[in-house]
């Protein structure tokens, strides 16, 4: 479950009091606190060599190492959309123990000037704090979406030039610590480009190979069926494998809908103890289908979507 925990381990004087309150506003407004061991992330497949990068990135970044060795605040992921970016790298963490703020880049904007740079500095502040006692890494999702992007398409303010000068600034500061920025994008090419050179930013072109493919599909839809052979998911993943991971992770959210489309039709009216009901019984409804008929949901998917499969 997704907490904000600041108050557990903040305390001080008024002045800082209403700091920390004043920030956990900010946050909850721009961000989502995701704690270790998050229960959404806790049974996720995340590709060993996706993981490496992630986890090493972060806790190079936190511990104590000779000065004179400053690693890059930046690791930039690209990756062609609905392959498990942004959700791998939070559960990259959360797995290891580590806290996320997650933020949307399209949220790190503003009417106003400073507003966007003041949104990234609260939730920079804040991470700060949470690291005194804590492993702490910000994830910020659909980058290429941001101001910080040369695309003609993108509106530009007054605030993508501070925002810009703000995380450079960041990425050159010499201190105690600084926190991991994790930023997930389709593509890097019209990010400015200073931003992500050699010792501001890692780069890492994500893009699962047929065997991580495989085992992160299997983790999305394993629990549902029954005990089968091992060729029936083989010959469903074969058949399917040139779709996205977000795909199979949508086959998961149909099958899921399906099951409540058939309580929905057995009630006259709903309650909390109604969707209590509801919650527990789509919980056991697992180990329940067979891949011909995950198949079947496949299928129905691709054709609402118009689109055509590519065995």
């Amino acid at each position: 479950m997704e907490v904000n925990i600041m108050n557990e381990f903040l305390t001080g004087s008024k002045e800082v009091n209403k700091y920390v309150s004043d920030t956990q506003k900010e946050i909850n407004k721009l961000g989502l606190l995701i704690p270790p061991y998050s229960d959404l992330y806790e049974n996720m497949r995340v590709a060993e060599r996706f993981s490496d990068e992630v986890v090493s990135h972060v806790i190079a970044l936190s511990i104590d190492m000779d000065k004179a060795y400053k690693p890059p605040i930046y690791l930039a992921i690209q990756g062609e959309p609905g392959e498990g970016k942004t959700t791998q790298a939070i559960a990259a963490c959360t797995q290891r123990g580590f806290y996320v703020i997650y933020v949307s880049a399209s949220e790190l904007s503003g009417s106003h000037e400073n507003d966007a740079k003041d949104k990234l500095q609260h939730i920079y502040n804040y991470a700060k704090r949470l690291r005194e006692k804590n492993i702490v890494a910000i994830v910020i999702d659909d980058f290429h979406q941001g101001i910080i992007n040369n695309d003609d398409n993108i509106k530009k303010t007054i605030n993508t030039n501070i925002l810009t000068g703000f995380m450079m600034n960041i990425a050159e500061q010499n201190g105690e610590y600084q926190i991991p920025i994790i930023l997930t994008a389709n593509s890097l090419s019209n990010i400015y480009e200073p931003l992500l050179r050699i010792g501001r930013a890692d780069i890492f072109y994500w893009e699962p190979n047929i065997e991580e493919k495989r085992e992160i599909v299997k983790s999305i839809l394993g629990k549902y069926v029954k005990t089968s052979r091992m060729n029936d998911f083989e010959h469903f993943y074969y058949k399917y494998r040139h779709n996205n991971i977000a795909f199979f992770s949508q086959i998961e959210n149909q099958y899921r809908k399906n099951i409540i489309k058939k309580m929905v039709k057995e009630c006259s009216y709903f309650n909390s103890d109604k969707l209590n009901s509801i919650s527990q019984k789509v919980c056991q409804y697992k180990g329940k289908i067979t891949y011909s008929e995950i198949d079947k949901i496949a299928s129905d998917i691709l054709k609402d979507r118009g689109i055509k499969n590519n065995v």
